[in-house]
């Protein structure tokens, strides 16, 4: 559950570790958080990708590369900023930092944004805007929590599941906001070609 190890080590390294991981445990599937986004990603059909970085210098520059290496196309990026020196940036950033990263965001022709770092918080932007323009918003958090649950339940982590979790269905209310956001967005996304 932390995707900067996965830029640093690299695309490959990361599948061998995971594979191997996978092996020892009986078959039991290994994912990591960037791994988690590839198969969220892969589910939507996504290529052209928006980034929303909360990191700065080495490890925001490795963050593009690794997924690129994944087969993504890099469309838009911003960086999300405001963050204290408590303990790491990631963790002291506030969601607004976040939000307003994401409001910046150049969402033309993307197929999904995502949300990136573990420790950055996200729920409440993606419970505000679950989608910019026809791309989902997408967090590494979000997307092993979805994967997790789904492979734990045995069922299949496709479009339509994690349209579903985007959408917020059964936890946009929880979060105080009405259940009606996104699902215009979410029609025209899933209808589209």
């Amino acid at each position: 559950a932390c995707t900067g190890t996965s830029y640093l080590v690299g695309k490959e390294a990361e599948d061998r570790v995971l594979a191997q991981v996978t092996q020892e445990s009986g078959g039991l599937p290994a994912i990591s958080a960037a791994t988690a986004v590839v198969h969220a990603l892969n589910a939507l059909g996504a290529k052209r990708i928006g980034l929303v970085s909360p990191y700065e210098g080495a490890l925001d520059a490795a963050c593009t590369p690794y997924w690129e290496s994944r087969g993504f196309e890099i469309a838009a990026k911003t960086n999300a900023s405001g963050a204290t020196l408590d303990f790491h940036p990631i963790y002291s950033l506030p969601s607004g930092s976040a939000q307003r990263a994401l409001d910046e965001i150049d969402a033309t022709g993307l197929d999904a944004i995502v949300m990136l770092g573990t420790g950055m918080p996200t729920l409440a932007p993606i419970a505000r805007t679950p989608f910019k323009g026809r791309a989902p918003v997408l967090s590494c958090m979000f997307c092993i929590i979805w994967l997790s649950l789904a492979l734990a339940a045995g069922r299949k982590p496709d479009a339509d599941d994690l349209l579903a979790w985007v959408r917020g269905d059964w936890w946009r209310e929880r979060m105080g906001l009405p259940k009606e956001i996104g699902r215009a967005s979410c029609r025209e996304r899933v209808s589209s070609p």
